[in-house]
């Protein structure tokens, strides 16, 4: 019995790469516009899994969208991979073929096929499968086109038009999956900032079309995550043909730091196959060095350098002295120990790490037993400081320097950071943010950003385009305020990550005409404030920037 699977449910992004010259590995999803003529076909792609000696019918459905009636024509093509860039081609089925190829096992009417107007009809097919048919993967297609209908007096002539379903049958049997990662590189060596493209060239050995899923994932030098990107985790068009090669395109936008420099890695892996599961990784290197980071760091580390010699130096020198001998002199001099300081300490012919600390101690101790008046103490206290001031600088900047160094150390190992990724399919390119990618995997949860219940607000109607934009550094938060609007009955169409200009607080940013709905929204994210704009990007829209205070900075 055959089985059938139909890959009608995909996202909407990754429907417009269907368009682009009947792709190799797609059809056309979207509606074919041209001199007045809309024509679209459903499914796009049909998978199916069959054994010789058995047949399958079911149909496909053209659409007319057109104001008038349309005649369209069906043909039964043989498909091939055209390149590595997603394209293919379409090869005639032969008039006294074999029998070997699926465009002479698939039957669709060749009589005309009359649309009403703003409707649709359903093509019926029907797949024969051969007894003596060879294992693995046939490929084929079905093309529906237009014909130009014949010049009647006041309309014009209309061109042509085809759009395309995809069949992908799997023919049981001596059927085997192999493929391998060709390359992975990133197409640029060193870069300025945190951005590079990245190409990957998948193989398939085998003898049946595999759609490699996985990720690629970019690391700093420390090993903290700066992003990750899907690969076919969101689409049914990511196929490979038997022996051929595909080639994939990716673009990766961090967020710029002079702190975040040095070697990133970038790792893919990828698994295949249906029978078992296969799994194929590799990485490959870039730097990122801007040079005003460049020159900050290298600034930074030789007075860092400078300040550490010079505090050794003189620590060390204060031993000396404090052992009798005189640091000044190469071959050093004993000291009178009258002219050694802290009385009450006892010299040792080998002076302890501690004593320069421990004779600034008893110094204190001195001369705070001398007096007994706070505003004298004060006084002692301020003089001492005075007296040990190079001691106490070392020891402030020091201190700052740790500082300085642990907050460094957070920023380069924190993997909380947005970004963006740009997924080339053939030509159209399709950019997503850290949110949508997080949202999509769920790699993480997130606590909620708002307490927000279906009692609070009911928003059922909407009518106008809900944006979510994190600006607030951290990961996760649209992707979090996502479900809490959801839930309360919001339907939010898109989530974006702000790259540059961070936010403190939360912004909500209206078309003016959505007043109300804009107010309605600042009041569940904690009376956020409004801004209100003109820009064409906001007609009919709000646009939510999230800043670190909804984030819980």
């Amino acid at each position: 019995m055959i089985s059938i699977s139909k890959t009608l449910k995909y996202k909407s992004f990754f429907v417009l790469t269907a368009v682009c010259c009947t792709l190799f590995y797609f059809a056309t999803s979207q509606p074919v516009r041209a001199e007045g003529v809309t024509l679209s076909v459903t499914p796009t792609l049909i998978e199916l899994s069959a054994e010789p000696d058995r047949s399958w019918e079911s149909s496909i459905k053209v659409i007319n969208n057109n104001s008038f009636e349309l005649t369209v024509y069906a043909t039964v093509v043989n498909f091939a991979p055209d390149g590595e860039n997603g394209q293919g081609m379409f090869m005639p089925r032969p008039i006294e073929g074999d029998g070997t190829t699926i465009a002479e096992w698939l039957t669709v009417s060749e009589e005309p096929i009359v649309i009403p107007r703003e409707s649709s009809v359903a093509v019926p097919v029907k797949l024969v499968v051969p007894k003596d048919a060879s294992p693995g993967g046939h490929y084929a297609a079905i093309q529906i086109g237009t014909k130009p209908p014949a010049k009647a007096e006041g309309q014009s002539v209309r061109t042509s038009q085809v759009v395309t379903s995809l069949f992908f049958a799997r023919v049981a049997g001596d059927v085997y999956e192999d493929g391998t990662i060709r390359s992975f590189r990133s197409e640029k060596y060193l870069v300025g900032k945190p951005e590079s493209s990245f190409e990957l060239r998948f193989e398939n050995k085998g003898n049946v079309h595999l759609k490699p899923q996985g990720e690629i994932v970019i690391k700093n030098m420390w090993g903290a995550v700066r992003g990750t990107i899907p690969i076919n985790q969101q689409t049914h068009f990511g196929n490979v043909l038997p022996n051929s090669i595909r080639q994939f395109n990716f673009t990766w936008n961090g967020v710029f730091s002079l702190t975040d420099v040095g070697r990133y890695t970038a790792e893919v892996t990828l698994a295949y196959g249906t029978d078992s599961r296969h799994f194929a990784s590799l990485a490959t290197s870039f730097y990122v060095i801007p040079l005003k980071g460049l020159i900050l760091a290298l600034l930074f580390v030789a007075v860092s350098a400078y300040f550490i010699r010079f505090v050794i130096r003189s620590y060390v020198h204060r031993m000396l002295y404090l052992a009798g001998v005189d640091p000044m002199i190469s071959r050093g001099v004993l000291v009178p120990a009258s002219k050694l300081p802290g009385r009450d300490v006892r010299i040792l012919g080998r002076t302890r790490v501690t004593a320069p600390v421990r004779v600034g101690y008893s110094d204190l101790r001195t001369r705070l037993a001398s007096v007994s008046a706070l505003r004298d103490k004060i006084h002692t206290v301020s003089s001492f400081i005075v007296s040990y001031r190079i001691f106490f600088v070392c020891v402030l900047i020091t201190a700052l320097l740790g500082v300085l160094g642990v907050r460094y150390a957070l920023i380069v190992t924190d993997s909380d950071v947005p970004y963006e990724v740009t997924i080339d399919h053939s030509g159209e390119s399709v950019t997503l943010s850290s949110e949508q990618i997080l949202y999509d995997a769920k790699h993480e949860v997130v606590p909620p950003v708002v307490n927000i219940t279906s009692d609070e607000a009911t928003n059922s109607a909407q009518t106008y385009t809900l944006i979510l934009t994190n600006a607030s550094g951290r990961s996760g938060v649209a992707g979090a305020l996502k479900t809490e609007l959801e839930t309360a009955g919001y339907t939010v169409n898109s989530l974006r990550s702000e790259l540059v200009e961070l936010k403190p607080k939360t912004v909500v940013i209206y078309d003016p005409a959505l007043e109300k709905e804009a107010l309605v929204l600042s009041e569940l994210l904690g009376k956020a404030l409004l801004s209100s704009s003109d820009a064409a990007e906001i007609q009919n829209s709000i646009n939510v920037l999230i800043g670190s205070e909804q984030a819980g900075e």
